[in-house]
């Protein structure tokens, strides 16, 4: 399994990262080993309380704000779609204050990043994202309830050897309702559904 995902090399081993074709698939992954091109946009992105996302990700991120709203949570579509350029930016910025190593932990490289395929949002509470946002009870409702509406936490605190990311509990990514529910019934990382049950690599 480690292999086949990957995990074996380097993250951002040149000799290994694949530039992605197939940019429009809602399977797509997104990886340190998995890159986007540069001029990649989504062509049917739609707006959902101030974020782009894709428009079937999108539409399925408003049924699951409207029910967590009305099981009394409040919960804000804080990031979702982003270009190459700005997560450029984020990256850079990361790196001029933390170092490449630190920085490579808690940001994707540009090309690298779920956000510009726009199936990711971040959602917070109060404009902020803080691992703290791991023992609250949105958190508790999207770990029951999020993979009914297409919903994979991506970046799970046990998982950050495979990711290569730091545990990101508000960090959610659209794969469908039929994928999501196998990952959260076998608590998988997406990388290790694709390798179990798509045959990645």
């Amino acid at each position: 399994m480690n292999v086949n995902i990957s995990i074996d090399k380097p993250f951002y081993d040149e000799e290994i990262i694949k530039n992605i074709t197939d940019t429009e698939d809602i399977l797509i992954l997104v990886n340190k080993y998995n890159q986007l091109p540069s001029s990649y946009e989504p062509s049917d992105l739609i707006n959902v309380e101030g974020v782009k996302m894709k428009s079937e990700a999108g539409n399925k991120l408003l049924e699951m704000m409207e029910a967590m709203r009305n099981d009394g949570l409040k919960i804000i579509a804080q990031s979702g779609y982003r270009s190459y350029e700005t997560q450029k930016s984020i990256y850079n910025n990361k790196v001029s204050s933390r170092g490449v190593e630190e920085a490579d932990k808690v940001s994707a490289r540009p090309g690298h990043s779920e956000h510009q395929t726009g199936l990711a949002i971040d959602l917070s509470i109060d404009g902020t994202l803080e691992k703290t946002f791991g023992d609250t009870k949105q958190y508790e409702w999207l770990n029951e309830n999020a993979y009914k509406y297409g919903f994979i936490m991506r970046y799970p605190l046990d998982k950050i050897y495979i990711t290569g990311y730091d545990y990101e509990p508000w960090h959610y990514r659209y794969v469908g309702l039929e994928v999501a529910s196998v990952i959260k019934n076998e608590n998988l990382t997406y990388e290790e559904y694709l390798v179990k049950y798509k045959g990645l690599y």
